[in-house]
């Protein structure tokens, strides 16, 4: 079974779709997307006392650089329980699968919570160490597999009301295809100049929805008013989950509370097509913390990112071009260039 998770797509992908924290950032679609922008996937899975575990890695090899940085985002996985073992067994793994990935260093952000500090005390002891988080940390998760009644009496009575009134006043939701990414390009658009954040380039959305839809895993729902697009929101799922991966709202949507009935039409409909968690996918900053808890659920809280270092000379030469691009992007931007363009980050 390791041999075929190693070099089998498919075995690999319904691997990580019963794991017990699926993410489609395992996920070999995920994987194709990145393509473009530089990195090569590779997998190194391990059979643990637990059971088999492992992680895809994503491989960024800057030239003339003489090691790269791996990524394994949302990794490791596992259908059993990652505990001390088990993160012992995969970082083993890891050190011997360094020179043949040719990586300096290895980060990872597995999706455990770790409320007594256990999980970060077996990483240390393993020989990982705290980094920059690139996935959000912390996030709202929402069970879809009760009644839909049940999930709409946890939903905070203010949210409930601007649900009605945005459909009183016309806002209607439609779910769309690869011709409408366009439109969700547009709001992202409009929504990241007004609060001063880079954005990708729609081709990135097209590649993301090209990647994912093939298998019913890409929802794309556009909330509309006299054939005007107001809000706009592109989920992807793996395994019973639903992550709410891009979404925003014109000033117009604004207006007329359209991000309410987009969201609580996608509660349904991720539902309806069998998920059973919806991830808020991140809460950055107090306001969207609150919109997001409006709808109930629970905030969940992970271990974060942690660095496993392989060769430290060749880690310190990645951080450093790492550094500099970023200087370099933002120049860029404060010069108006480039905002349109994906950031090619390791997400």
């Amino acid at each position: 079974m390791i041999a075929d998770l190693r070099t089998d797509d498919a075995a690999w992908d319904r691997f990580a779709a019963g794991a017990s924290a699926p993410s489609f950032l395992q996920a070999t679609p995920w994987a194709r997307v990145k393509r473009p922008n530089g990195w090569r996937a590779a997998r190194v899975v391990v059979e643990a006392p637990s059971g088999p575990l492992g992680a895809q890695v994503l491989v960024r090899h800057p030239r003339p650089l003489p090691k790269g940085f791996g990524y394994a985002a949302r990794g490791p996985v596992s259908a059993g329980a990652l505990d001390a073992a088990a993160l012992r067994a995969f970082s083993d793994a890891v050190r011997a699968a360094a020179p043949g990935l040719a990586i300096a260093h290895l980060r990872i952000d597995p999706e455990l919570e770790d409320p007594d500090g256990s999980v970060a005390a077996a990483l240390r002891d393993a020989g990982w160490r705290k980094a920059p988080d690139i996935q959000p940390a912390s996030t709202r998760v929402i069970d879809l597999a009760r009644p839909e009644e049940a999930i709409w009496a946890d939903v905070r009575k203010k949210t409930r009301q601007l649900v009605r009134r945005a459909e009183r006043d016309g806002v209607v939701v439609v779910a769309g295809g690869l011709d409408r990414i366009p439109d969700l390009h547009r709001v992202l658009a409009t929504t990241m100049e007004r609060v001063g954040l880079p954005f990708r380039s729609e081709a990135f959305y097209r590649d993301l929805w090209s990647a994912f839809a093939p298998s019913n895993r890409a929802m794309l729902l556009l909330a509309e008013s006299g054939g005007e697009v107001l809000s706009a929101s592109l989920l992807i799922g793996w395994g019973p989950r639903i992550v709410a991966l891009y979404g925003g709202t014109t000033e117009a949507g604004r207006r007329l509370e359209a991000k309410y009935a987009l969201n609580w039409e996608v509660l349904k409909r991720a539902r309806a097509a069998g998920y059973t968690t919806y991830d808020a996918w991140g809460l950055p900053n107090a306001g969207i913390a609150f919109f997001k808890a409006g709808w109930g659920g629970r905030e969940v809280s992970y271990v974060g990112a942690w660095d496993l270092i392989i060769d430290p000379a060749g880690a310190a030469l990645f951080e450093q071009a790492v550094r500099a691009r970023a200087i370099v992007g933002s120049l860029r931007r404060r010069l108006g260039g480039g905002r349109g363009e994906d950031s090619g980050d390791a997400a």
